[in-house]
């Protein structure tokens, strides 16, 4: 049987790192560590469990606007991250 390819949302998985795991993981300097250390968990977990012949992580970008903004003015509109996570993406 062939091998899966692994297809990943990165932002969804990044997002559920940074908000799942404590803002007490940090890197040299102080600066936030969860979100890296918790995708890098997920990606481990799921390459073992899944065995793909190869793994795509696709991201979102943080502020060149995307076809759904045009579409949708008002597509996420309001939403705002904290700078310690998007430093990590």
């Amino acid at each position: 049987m062939d091998r899966p390819l692994l297809v990943i949302d990165g932002d969804s998985f990044a997002h559920r790192s940074y908000h799942g795991l404590p803002k007490t993981i940090r890197r040299r300097g102080g600066r936030a560590a969860g979100a890296i250390v918790g995708f890098a968990n997920f990606l481990l977990r799921l390459y073992e469990g899944e065995k793909p012949r190869a793994v795509l992580v696709g991201w979102d970008t943080l502020d060149a606007p995307t076809y759904r903004n045009q579409a949708f003015p008002a597509y996420q509109s309001g939403r705002r991250f904290d700078p310690e996570l998007t430093e990590q993406l």
